[in-house]
């Protein structure tokens, strides 16, 4: 519960009783047989002693009003934030913003639409000239990988195994080895990719002249790197056996015999014989290297010439227009989302103004019941002081004491009543079942409009995914 700002406190009637001096003022009265036997209405003095002990009082009154003034206000405030229906804008808010995504998704799909018409029109225009009727191959992202990875595996590998069969074959040992093994590789593995993804390709081109020209170049080819591969193995070969020769002389190779194992390896096809099991390993490691990054680079993509690349042209734009598709429903859903918790979040806030509205009732109720029992207690010892007063007065007169003397004092109703010292604030007052009441009502009502709010923000998204789905449809790509 709030804390109460607001106490009443007793008077202090023994300062009281200083002030008002009542002893003597009795004891001077009644010296004097005031008031009088017949008198209804109350001395100056006994009139003047309580209008002293009504100071204190209306201090407290006074100083209890404004601070009443400001709970109200709050109060008013709480209440107006309650009744005033905090969800009425996020409806409105959220169709103005699904409105302008389905706007800007439409115009980005046509745009893409239009995108994948002019791919669609190429795709079956390359169709219709180069009278294919299959469709393009695709390669999944798994098999591109592996074809990447597998020429690289390759390409390092051979390097790594020539590097180490040239380097005692060779002048420059290591280095010299490791160089001549990179232009092995890139000629066995990396041109042969190449070769495969493009010139091979053509074997399967409709134009017959295409078809000739690229056999002749791939023959060339393959005897290029035949020869190559021949070529190695016969060198390597004949440098073995001079090296071997060597060890067991224990003398150098001459240039003449360096210079020999070149001559050799010129003329492959003259010297085939000569080739050893390690020759012959890197002939066939090198021109089976070759062959698998040739058909490696073929399948890499369609087989037919061109075909693959205006086939993923057609794809990108497939994909792009589904993508389109996919992000502005993700974007309504996340609009749509945020706005559900908005309104759970204004929920929340109504129920802690709820909390604060039931505080301060609670708070009003408190301070109005304090009043009035507080009033009791004032009017107990202003009466005390009146009987003092009395009581001496009838001891010192020598006529009877008025009527009225025997009657105890009372404060007026105006004081006495909460709801009459503080009509504007009183409103405010509820017993326990009034306050329960109340605070059911707006708990309804709250609730009423937050599933209003939920049910109209539900209907919105429902609109935006119809109008997501009719442009979809209206330039569907299927």
């Amino acid at each position: 519960m709030k804390e109460l700002n607001i106490y009443w406190k007793q008077i202090d009637r023994a300062a009281l009783e200083i002030e008002s001096d009542h002893i003597s003022c009795g004891e001077a009265d009644g010296r004097k047989n005031k008031p009088s036997s017949e008198q209804t209405r109350r001395s100056a003095n006994e009139g003047e002693i309580i209008d002293k002990c009504h100071g204190p009082i209306n201090d407290q009154i006074d100083a209890a009003k404004p601070l009443l003034q400001n709970k109200e206000n709050h109060l008013v405030e709480l209440k107006q934030k309650v009744y005033s229906d905090s969800f009425h804008a996020l409806e409105p808010e959220l169709k103005t913003d699904l409105n302008s995504l389905a706007s800007n998704f439409k115009q980005v799909l046509i745009e893409q639409y239009h995108e994948w018409n002019k791919s669609k029109k190429e795709y079956q225009s390359f169709q219709a000239f180069h009278k294919l009727k299959r469709p393009h191959s695709k390669k999944s992202i798994g098999m591109t990988v592996f074809g990447i990875l597998l020429i690289v595996g390759l390409l390092f590998f051979e390097i790594d195994y020539n590097t180490k069969m040239l380097a005692e074959a060779l002048v420059g040992g290591q280095k010299a080895g490791a160089a001549m093994a990179w232009g092995v590789a890139w000629i066995n593995v990396f041109l042969s990719f190449l070769i495969g993804a493009g010139l091979m390709r053509n074997l399967n081109h409709i134009k017959k002249s295409i078809r000739i020209i690229s056999g002749l170049v791939l023959s060339a080819y393959i005897l290029l790197f035949t020869f190559v591969n021949f070529a190695l193995g016969i060198f390597r070969t004949a440098a073995s056996k001079s090296i071997l020769e060597s060890a067991v002389t224990r003398e150098m190779p001459t240039i003449t015999e360096m210079g020999t194992w070149g001559s050799l390896a010129v003329r492959p096809w003259s010297n085939i014989g000569i080739l050893d099991v390690t020759g012959w390993t890197l002939v066939i490691m090198g021109m089976s290297f070759a062959i698998i990054a040739l058909f490696d680079g073929y399948l890499f993509s369609d087989t037919y010439p061109g075909y693959g690349k205006v086939g993923k042209n057609l794809d990108n734009a497939e994909k792009k227009c589904l993508s389109i598709a996919t992000e502005y429903r993700k974007k309504g859903k996340t609009q749509f989302e945020l706005t559900v918790k908005m309104s759970a979040d204004y929920l929340w806030q109504d129920s802690n103004n709820r909390d604060l509205i039931d505080q301060e009732y609670n708070s009003f109720q408190e301070i109005f019941l304090n009043y009035e029992d507080m009033v009791t207690n004032w009017e107990r010892d202003i009466d005390h002081i009146v009987q003092e007063y009395r009581e001496v007065n009838a001891e010192k007169r020598t006529t009877p004491e008025p009527i009225y003397f025997s009657e105890p004092f009372k404060l007026s109703d105006d004081i006495k009543s909460a709801s009459k010292k503080f009509p504007a604030q009183y409103e405010h007052f509820k017993s326990d079942e009034q306050r329960t009441s109340t605070m059911n009502k707006l708990r309804d009502l709250n609730e009423s409009q937050y599933k209003q709010c939920l049910a109209s923000i539900n209907i919105s998204y429902d609109e935006y995914n119809k109008k997501i789905e009719e442009v979809i449809n209206d330039y569907t790509i299927y």
